[in-house]
């Protein structure tokens, strides 16, 4: 079906018929200019030149000592590159990604840790929950300094509800926690999580549940 017709159609006619059609106030030429997705579609274009009004004023807090690019280029394209230098600086501290959530119908504040291999909960917090527990084990939490401290014990299948998403966790409950949940990697695997930095220095998490549905939040917002 495909190729009979694209052998009944003159490509190279139908295009220009196509760029001259008059759209109300607008043509399709017009529209094509602007359309990234069109032109690496037509003109198999891979990188589309930005638009030359690019207003570089906007770029605040950006200081290069010396150009990106050969100074005989085009200097929308300095102001393209430039604007990608904000993401690139260094950075001796980070905030990690966080959400807001329900455990078991509460509503926390919760810190996405992919560094944990547990998932974690603060011993106020599950008396609070007052969440079925296994006291049956004998498992010991290290933490970054080395040090390492008894779990209290652990919650089986502990719902967490993030932004209509529906999942479930192990918590291990610790006496000392410096937050009130962490999800780790355990959760970040059952609801594949992936995390987009973006240019602008802030993250965006997204997470399926086992239907397939899924979500996109801000975890880290740019100016952290």
């Amino acid at each position: 079906m495909w190729n009979s017709l694209r052998e009944s159609v003159d490509i190279d006619e139908l295009v220009n018929r196509t760029l001259d059609a008059p759209v109300p106030g607008i043509t399709v030429k017009d529209l094509l200019s602007i359309s990234p997705e069109m032109i690496q579609q037509w003109f198999g274009i891979k990188r589309v030149p930005p638009i030359k009004d690019v207003n570089v004023k906007e770029i605040k807090d950006v200081k290069c000592k010396k150009p990106i690019r050969d100074k005989k280029e085009d200097p929308d394209s300095m102001a393209f590159s430039v604007k990608r230098i904000e993401a690139h600086r260094k950075l001796y501290a980070c905030a990690s990604p966080r959400c807001k959530g329900r455990i078991a119908g509460t509503p926390y504040e919760m810190l996405i840790d992919s560094g944990a291999e547990l998932s974690l909960m603060a011993l106020d917090v599950f008396e609070y929950l007052d969440l079925p527990i296994d006291m049956d084990i004998q498992w010991s939490v290290g933490a970054a300094n080395c040090q390492k401290e008894k779990a209290f014990g652990i919650c089986h299948d502990v719902e967490i509800l993030i932004g209509g998403i529906s999942s479930k966790a192990e918590f291990f409950v610790m006496r000392s926690l410096s937050q009130d949940v962490i999800l780790g990697r355990p959760w970040e695997r059952y609801v594949r999580a992936q995390h987009d930095n973006r240019d602008d220095r802030s993250c965006y998490t997204t997470i399926h549940d086992e239907r397939g549905n899924s979500v996109m939040f801000c975890s880290v917002p740019a100016n952290h």
